[in-house]
């Protein structure tokens, strides 16, 4: 199945499941539950807010708003899975106005035993962190760090492994109930679906893009004759294209130590880089470079393997 296929496939019974939760939702004969009621709503109003949406965030962060004002909690967060380093991801968080938010990554070691209960499955609920026997001394003070005294975090499993963990907090003690236990495990499962729908599409989108511009590319250099306006052509459409400040391009000349910038592309009022550059004033790049790697660089003034100069 292509990547296409998969995902009208998915979106299908996406759609084909809102419209099971819009006919539940209407049904008003006595043999429907209030709670149950609650759930299809709910579901239908996230199916509502997200559709279209093409950031997986932005899917996590509409959940998490709408469970926080249906459940009235301070905080709800979605968190993922980095299964090479153990962690918890928070992805996406909503608090009230008496929260702080949530970010960065969380050791799935330090929060055992309830990392346990989420690999096989299990919902964690903690009506109150000071007297629940399960919390170890370490994580209560990460609970108390945090604001955290009543907790209810829902997990997701997908092809037998754990994925996201969807929680919602309280700053005071809460007994949670069956039937909110039950909402947020159903919204954890729909906000994985969306999360998964959104990726897909957008991973598509940027795929077809991709090969426009690749396309427009070879369309531009195939006619031209000379390798200066090869290159210049190059930098300047990949500059406009990634909407950069300055795109060049270097040739290396091992035997002479050297690296050429012949041609860059430039937004107005950037001095040009062209010249002759020894290897030894960017020798952390070209090592990388030179033994096939990308060098990436999210923040220069950051960068521990730059070096000073």
């Amino acid at each position: 199945m292509d990547q296409r296929t998969a995902i009208t496939d998915l979106k299908r019974r996406l759609a084909d499941a809102e419209a099971a939760l819009r006919h539940a939702d209407e049904r008003t004969t006595a043999a429907v539950e209030p709670a149950e009621v609650r759930l299809n709503a709910f579901l239908v109003r996230f199916q509502e807010r997200v559709r279209g949406y093409l950031d997986p965030r932005a899917v996590a962060t509409a959940a998490c708003r709408l469970l926080t004002e249906e459940l009235g909690v301070n905080r709800t967060y979605w968190s993922e899975v980095d299964w090479k380093t153990r962690e918890f991801v928070i992805g996406a968080d909503y608090t009230a106005s008496d929260a702080e938010p949530i970010s960065g990554r969380f050791s799935l070691d330090t929060w055992e035993p309830f990392s346990s209960y989420h690999l096989e499955g299990r919902p964690v609920v903690v009506d109150d962190t000071a007297t629940d026997p399960r919390v170890t001394p370490a994580m209560l003070q990460g609970y108390e760090a945090l604001g955290i005294q009543a907790d209810l975090a829902v997990p997701v499993l997908a092809r037998d492994k754990l994925r996201s963990v969807l929680a919602v907090n309280q700053s005071a003690p809460r007994t949670w109930k069956p039937t909110e236990v039950a909402l947020v495990q159903r919204a954890a499962d729909w906000c994985w679906a969306e999360v998964e729908r959104a990726r897909a599409e957008a991973s598509l989108r940027e795929s077809e893009d991709r090969q426009a511009f690749l396309l427009t590319l070879s369309d531009a250099l195939r006619p031209l004759a000379t390798a200066g306006d090869i290159r210049a052509t190059a930098c300047r459409l990949l500059g406009q294209h990634l909407g950069a400040d300055r795109t060049y391009y270097v040739e290396y000349l091992p035997r002479e130590g050297l690296g050429v910038v012949a041609d860059d592309y430039l937004v107005s009022g950037l001095p040009s880089l062209a010249g002759r550059y020894p290897f030894d004033a960017f020798r952390a790049t070209y090592e990388r470079i030179g033994n096939g790697a990308t060098w990436i660089v999210p923040d220069v003034g950051a960068d521990v393997e730059l070096p000073a100069h």
